[in-house]
């Protein structure tokens, strides 16, 4: 499994910093005072702080694509689809569970706190898990894609010599 799906996993995980930027672009543009923030090392320190957000959920994603597709096809022996299938689901399970451990431990942190699930984070869980979803199952898609070997250029036929002819 890891020879056939490490080139999946290094393209998620720069897929989750990048679109960790940007999300911060998406934050940052419709400020009216976002022009002031945007310059110098601040933004750029912001924009790494979000990719590596993106990073983490690209990284829980994962975990529950690659545990899903161990656990759904062990030997790797079903149909491509089907493997896509299984690690879209799995990384929105696991991009749920960040999010539900994020919130336990939010709550546990802040004293006098209930705990319980906010609703704010629902909506994440749901981006997120859509998001990355359709992430993993395009990327093993992509890899369970066939590969064309390059084209064999036919070499031209060998004409009648006393040489090839014994």
């Amino acid at each position: 499994m890891v020879t056939r799906y490490w080139r999946v996993s290094v393209a998620g995980m720069m897929l989750g910093f990048i679109l960790g930027v940007m999300m911060f672009l998406l934050v940052l543009a419709p400020q009216s005072d976002g022009a002031a923030y945007a310059r110098g090392w601040d933004a750029v320190r912001s924009a790494i702080s979000y990719g590596v957000v993106g990073l983490i959920v690209a990284a829980a994603a994962w975990v529950g694509g690659c545990s899903a597709v161990a656990l759904r096809d062990h030997r790797l022996k079903r149909e491509p689809g089907a493997r896509a299938a299984a690690a879209a689901v799995g990384a929105a399970a696991g991009t749920v569970v960040l999010v539900v451990v994020f919130v336990v431990v939010i709550s546990g942190a802040t004293p006098n706190s209930a705990p319980g699930f906010y609703p704010g984070f629902v909506g994440l869980a749901f981006v997120l898990a859509v998001i990355s979803s359709i992430a993993a199952a395009a990327l093993v898609h992509y890899a369970e894609k066939p590969r064309r070997a390059g084209r064999v250029k036919s070499s031209p036929p060998i004409r009648e010599s006393r040489w090839t002819t014994f």
